[in-house]
């Protein structure tokens, strides 16, 4: 029983920390993405800025 026990509660933790995991690497690729595009954008801005003075 006991025994059971440990196994359930170690892969209950395992299942969570694989969650978090995946939730940072998840959050990191979107922040890496988002800013990579605002970078572009902000690049295009200023030429257009630089352009139209």
């Amino acid at each position: 029983m006991l025994f059971f026990l440990m196994i359930d509660i170690h892969t209950l933790l395992y299942d969570h920390i694989r969650n978090l995991q995946y939730k940072c690497f998840y959050l990191l690729i979107h922040g890496f993405f988002y800013s990579h595009i605002l970078c572009k954008l902000r690049s295009l801005m200023c030429s257009y800025y630089n352009l139209y003075r």
